[in-house]
């Protein structure tokens, strides 16, 4: 089983893997992946290491139009074209890496979260990610 994350953006506002890992640093994340990899064309896992731990996520860009949300159901959406997901074991490594990677594409790229099986509104996803590193995630 895995735990699943959707970031829904506009293309046009993706960050490069570059500046996502600078973002991560800055953020005081302990998070690190190879910065070099194609966001727009990764498909499949990606490693990383967090608090010099292995770790990682299964890593997926698509169009909006390639999954099963639509704006007409879903009107957070309006304006977003592309859904990143992230899914990921539920180690607490590999979690906490999903969730610090896509914390930092809701807030940088203006994008809309959907975790497990609800959109997340409200929240800073930042502190959100702090708050899984902190206490673990409840299911």
């Amino acid at each position: 089983m895995s735990a699943d994350i959707k970031v829904f953006i506009n293309k046009n506002d993706m960050i490069s893997a570059e500046k996502w890992s600078q973002l991560i640093v800055e953020n005081e994340f302990e998070l690190t992946f190879f910065p070099d990899f194609n966001v727009n064309e990764l498909q499949g896992w990606l490693p990383c290491k967090y608090r010099g731990e292995d770790a990682g996520f299964e890593y997926y860009f698509d169009g909006l139009e390639d999954t099963m949300f639509s704006v007409e159901n879903n009107p957070k959406l309006l304006g977003k074209d592309t859904c990143i997901s992230f899914s990921s074991p539920y180690e607490q490594v590999n979690l906490a890496s999903a969730m610090i990677a896509s914390a930092i594409l809701v807030k940088y790229c203006h994008g809309v979260y959907w975790i497990m099986d609800d959109f997340e509104s409200g929240e800073d996803p930042i502190e959100m990610a702090r708050h899984l590193e902190k206490h673990g995630f409840e299911r």
